[in-house]
């Protein structure tokens, strides 16, 4: 359910004295953020089946809510008043080894109605996960492994569109101790916190690795709910290139990745639009051929922009892609 997409470029032509110092994906139309409504629980509370966590009717009230997302393991346990004054003399110390369980986190929420695609973005979870969604299973352990990787499952089949969803993610902490059973590389690895009270230790084996409780396990990162056409824009970035030692004119090369998420090959325009508060600059539409999700991926080139005045700073880059007349996806890049 994890796709590659293919390679979409659009070259623009600017000409203003300040390239962009930075840019920032924003948040597109096609994306809710799951941001509220978590909760949290130790694995040992739960007896029950994994698929029954993530079912309308399975009881969490005596949970551990999320004051706000993304949160670690600790982190929620500080905000509900398990652990206190945690940074105050050997507090930090207390919890013990909670990164050596499994650790629940879940949420309702409702999909937008009237979509084709919907797929689960997950921008960082540590160390491991095992994802349930309304009782089936989205993916694995196996599969959703490391701290700082992104992942994102079409969940389709699975979600209730315009009705409410159950999404459970069970993490695995990281587990993996150097010298003792090998490396999972996430950040407590190694000797970042310089405390013998905290972590791992074997004095016959020499081994002294600090860590903090849970070794930063949770969703540390935000989850997302996309909803979109068959065709869903990915990954865009903006690459400038300076006719140096001049800074002037200034050439972009704006970047993007479709996918399409049907078994059918599927036709359509690319937009590529650069505006800014109180300005928009035209831009030459581009069509596109994706084929099907099971098909080689192709390799499209768009055509040019030539805004009629500089875009300056904090300014947005839109990329909408249309079919058949209806809007399919749309992401924007914002500069800084």
């Amino acid at each position: 359910m994890r796709y590659h997409l293919s390679r979409v470029a659009v070259a623009v032509c600017l000409f203003f004295a300040f390239g962009l110092s930075g840019a920032v994906a924003q948040q597109s139309p096609n994306l809710t953020e799951l941001g509220s409504g978590w909760k949290m629980t130790s694995a040992k509370n739960v007896s029950v089946d994994d698929s029954l966590v993530s079912q309308g009717t399975f009881d969490v009230s005596y949970w551990y809510a999320a004051q706000h997302m993304p949160a670690t393991v600790l982190q929620i346990l500080q905000e509900n008043g398990v652990y206190k004054d945690l940074y105050f003399g050997m507090n930090l110390a207390t919890p013990g080894d909670l990164w050596k369980q499994d650790w629940w986190y879940r949420t309702t929420f409702t999909a937008p109605p009237g979509r084709e695609i919907y797929s689960l973005i997950f921008k960082g979870i540590n160390y491991r996960a095992d994802i349930w969604l309304n009782g089936h299973k989205v993916t694995n352990r196996a599969t959703v492994v490391g701290m700082y990787d992104e992942f994102e499952f079409n969940v389709t089949e699975f979600i209730v569109p315009g009705g409410s969803n159950v999404l459970a993610v069970k993490v695995t902490p990281e587990q993996s101790l150097e010298g003792e059973n090998g490396i999972e590389l996430a950040d407590s690895w190694l000797d970042w916190i310089n405390w013998k009270y905290l972590g791992y230790r074997d004095p016959q084996k020499k081994l002294d690795i600090p860590f903090v409780p849970d070794r930063n396990a949770g969703v540390w990162k935000r989850v997302f709910l996309s909803s979109t056409g068959a065709v869903t824009i990915r990954n865009p970035y903006v690459a400038t290139d300076l006719p140096l030692p001049a800074a002037n004119p200034a050439a972009l090369t704006v970047y993007c990745d479709l996918s399409n998420n049907t078994a059918k090959p599927v036709s359509g325009t690319l937009l590529g639009e650069i505006s800014r508060p109180g300005k928009k600059y035209d831009s030459l539409p581009t069509d596109f051929a994706a084929p099907s999700k099971s098909e080689e991926r192709d390799r499209v080139h768009t055509g040019r922009v030539h805004p009629a005045h500089g875009a300056g700073p904090r300014s947005v880059v839109a990329l909408p892609v249309g079919r058949s007349e209806t809007l399919s996806s749309e992401t924007r890049i914002q500069s800084r």
